[in-house]
């Protein structure tokens, strides 16, 4: 895994706390990835959204718990709970993709 540059996301820092956990959308993606990179960085337990093919280093961290779905999985909603705050990056970029 890469090291990346502090100076990305110099607003991260001010708005996440000690131990708080974090829900990913859109983690696959480059931008989604390494926001991922620096939660995880910054010890950070991290919650990512994944539809079906995700970065195979997502495995090998313990503060990274996978969930396969998308945003309209209604059964998805009970994972959520114990999430302190959200990175909405999931989008649909062009119309017919699945």
């Amino acid at each position: 895994m890469r090291r990346i540059k502090r100076n990305l996301f110099p607003y991260l820092k001010k708005l996440c706390n000690l131990n708080d956990s974090y829900l990913v959308t859109g983690a696959s993606g480059f931008i989604g990835q390494k926001l991922v990179e620096r939660l995880v960085a910054e010890n950070k337990n991290v919650k990512v959204l994944c539809r079906k093919n995700y970065p195979y280093w997502f495995n090998k961290h313990p503060q990274i718990q996978i969930v396969k779905g998308d945003l309209f999985s209604n059964h998805l909603i009970n994972e959520f709970k114990d999430i302190d705050g959200v990175f909405h990056l999931a989008a649909i970029a062009r119309p017919w993709a699945k």
